[in-house]
């Protein structure tokens, strides 16, 4: 399946309704036709819904500046070229205009990595860390990370677990990791 991200208009996402993701929480915008590859949603929504995709088109309300994109109301831009540690990710992300990603419906974004990049990368930084105080993990501008984690994280194994990271094939799908460990990144635009 291949994300269609046009320059504006329509943003046509295949949506798999597994690990209780469903389609309501993922994304907001207007339905506006169906996709004659799945055909009707009332046949799609007939099927099995731990196996069925649905495809949904939505208008884009916003636009993102490229090279970022739109998931609900925030541009994102997933960088995987080459991997970088915590902080440089964040550097890289600013010297585009925004900075580490920290979706307000990780949901969404997890939607779209997961099905844009799914054969890896299997890691990606957000804006989000403990570096501040252990434990307490907080977004860049300050709102804690009070949902979004696997089983048992985070967990801060060898007390050297200080930065969010992303697993798209996972959900829940948020653990803390080193930060120094070289990652694919997430950038938001601001």
């Amino acid at each position: 399946m291949q994300l269609l991200l046009p320059q504006a208009g329509i943003l046509l996402v295949i949506l798999c309704l597994n690990h209780e993701v469903t389609g309501s929480m993922l994304f907001e915008g207007t339905l506006t036709e169906e996709s004659e590859e799945f055909g009707s949603f009332s046949d799609i929504a007939r099927k099995d819904l731990d196996t069925a995709s649905k495809a949904f088109v939505f208008r884009q309300e916003h636009d993102c500046p490229s090279p970022f994109f739109q998931v609900m109301s925030e541009c994102f831009y997933v960088h995987v070229h080459h991997h970088l540690n915590w902080w440089a990710a964040r550097n890289f992300c600013q010297d585009m205009g925004g900075d580490l990603a920290e979706p307000l419906h990780h949901g969404a974004l997890l939607a779209v990595v997961a099905n844009q990049y799914p054969d890896g990368p299997q890691h990606f930084w957000l804006g989000a860390s403990d570096l501040e105080e252990e434990g307490k993990f907080k977004w860049l501008t300050g709102r804690r990370v009070l949902s979004g984690w696997r089983d048992g994280q985070p967990d801060n194994a060898d007390d050297d677990e200080d930065c969010l990271e992303l697993w798209p094939s996972k959900y829940p799908s948020f653990s803390d990791k080193n930060c120094d460990q070289a990652r694919a990144f997430i950038c938001q635009y601001k």
